[in-house]
């Protein structure tokens, strides 16, 4: 239980000292975001607009680390259908629930502390549109 604690205060201390707000609504509202801590990477999901059934939304990787991340995928959770992908390929757009963005050739690359984004737009069909709770970042380094 204590581990748990230290986990949840990390990500609320990462998210306060970025100037994320931690919304408690399923529904995406513009300015929504959230910030996400993995081994490698530090990433932040943030809507730009929500606008007739339609939600675009930015992702933004940074490489704290000393390595270079190459190749990178981002794995997260979305029931909603993805279109208009900008700086990135939808590479799962036939699996149900977990998307797949990859970089889309040009942009592959992330240098020690620096950042690499892309966006997408995606429908609201069903009502499901919402932060994804975990947002996984692989690549071949």
């Amino acid at each position: 239980m204590k581990n748990n604690k230290k986990i949840i205060s990390g990500l609320t201390a990462l998210a306060l000292a970025c100037g994320l707000a931690l919304p408690a609504s399923a529904s995406l509202n513009t300015g929504d975001s959230r910030a996400y801590r993995g081994t490698g990477y530090l990433a932040k999901y943030e809507v730009l607009s929500v606008k007739d059934g339609k939600s675009t939304v930015q992702v933004t990787l940074k490489n704290p680390t000393k390595k270079k991340i190459n190749n990178w995928a981002v794995r997260f959770a979305n029931y909603a259908d993805i279109e208009g992908v900008k700086n990135g390929k939808l590479f799962s757009p036939d699996y149900w629930m977990f998307r797949i963005i990859k970089d889309d050739g040009t942009n592959g690359s992330v240098a020690p502390n620096e950042c690499v984004s892309f966006s997408f737009t995606m429908t609201d069909e069903f009502g499901y549109n919402e932060l994804p709770e975990r947002l996984k970042v692989y690549s071949d380094s």
